[in-house]
């Protein structure tokens, strides 16, 4: 009796060896399902032209590659086509007059697609079906063609920033007289123009704007003074403000997670002045309208060399693990990992000339 219960043990400790040395099913009911990793190619740079544009892979957490254009003039933005094939580089001739300038290039090959003047932001859409080109700098707003990067329509005004809504019907953009812009991608026009109106009593501008996933609630991010900056969770229907919370200068970046439970801001503090959130990446519950996590921005590396990274312009990976933060001190960018809500990776100063400034990674999942 007992050896055939050993045998029986035996039996079962081999079979669960060869299932596990096999790969389990997704239905095993004693392995749990593989966790994805982030495979991503993400694209940092800023700065002059000519300093390279760092590739970093999200899997191997490292620079997986450079990317120089030659006669490049200063870079002011970069974005990734929502598909990841192609970059989209937004340049300013710096001397005399600005002349700023739209130039996609396909990643497989770094040909130039097409070139043609443009603004100094460019904004991709969640689906990938249209880019926006617009900035404060610039007397226009210019929407194209997510595809195939023709024109789609434009009009004659100058925006703080814009973002998409999720299902890109919308575009909602900010200006400095206070007031949020939402355009109808489908009617090609502008359809609503609303006030916020800020009864602190304080003057203030706004500069940013991100809705939330079903677009009742508008995220805006507003500038008080050079040193003293807010966010807010405004709902139109009601008029009404629910989240007012103040955070240090400058002014960082907002962005929605692909599932919208959080809204990721960044805080810079690179006045080194003691607010709320200064030199952080804030966590903000949509759920709640309530501030849950502050991640602090390292503060030191190995003897002493580093002080800081001042998390300015972010990217939050498709699949949601993953957001790349960018930096105002233009020497180093991170990772932080969404979940655990901490870095998961630093690199300072990763490649001589390199500005790590602004930060661009596609839309759509692979």
């Amino acid at each position: 009796m007992v050896d055939s219960l050993r045998s029986v043990v035996i039996a079962g400790m081999i079979a669960a060896a060869v299932f596990w040395l096999a790969g389990c099913d997704e239905d095993c009911p004693v392995c749990p399902p593989a966790e994805p990793v982030s495979d991503y190619d993400v694209y940092i740079g800023g700065g002059q032209g000519d300093a390279p544009i760092l590739v970093y892979n999200t899997r191997l957490q490292a620079i997986a590659d450079t990317i120089i254009f030659a006669n490049m003039q200063w870079l002011e933005d970069l974005a990734v086509s929502a598909d990841g094939n192609y970059l989209l580089v937004a340049t300013d001739t710096v001397i005399g007059p600005s002349h700023y300038r739209l130039t996609v290039y396909d990643l497989a090959t770094l040909d130039t697609v097409i070139s043609y003047p443009g603004g100094n932001q460019i904004e991709v859409s969640n689906t990938g079906k249209y880019i926006a080109v617009l900035g404060y700098r610039v007397d226009n707003i210019s929407f194209i063609d997510g595809v195939t990067f023709e024109p789609y329509f434009s009009e004659k005004r100058a925006f703080m920033s814009g973002r998409f809504s999720a299902d890109d019907s919308k575009f909602y953009c900010v200006s400095h007289t206070n007031e949020i812009f939402i355009y109808d991608m489908a009617a090609k026009a502008l359809d609503t123009v609303l006030y916020y109106y800020d009864n602190s009593g304080y003057w203030m501008a706004l500069s940013a704007v991100q809705p939330s996933l079903d677009g009742k609630r508008l995220y805006l991010l507003a500038s008080y003074s050079y040193y003293s900056h807010r966010i807010m969770s405004y709902l139109p229907e009601s008029d009404s403000s629910v989240l007012q919370y103040w955070i240090g200068p400058p002014m960082g970046d907002i962005r929605l997670t692909p599932d919208g439970n959080y809204v990721i801001v960044t805080d810079p503090g690179a006045m080194a002045i003691e607010e709320n959130g200064s030199d952080n990446i804030i966590y903000i519950d949509t759920r709640t309208d309530a501030v849950v996590t502050l991640v602090p921005a390292p503060l030191a590396l190995a003897g002493g060399e580093f002080s800081g990274i001042y998390p300015g312009e972010i990217a939050i990976l498709p699949d949601g693990r993953f957001t790349m933060v960018a930096t105002e001190s233009f020497e180093a960018f991170g990772m932080v990992d969404n979940r655990l809500h901490q870095f998961a990776d630093i690199e300072y100063r990763p490649v001589e000339g390199a500005a790590c400034r602004r930060v661009a990674c596609q839309k759509l999942l692979k």
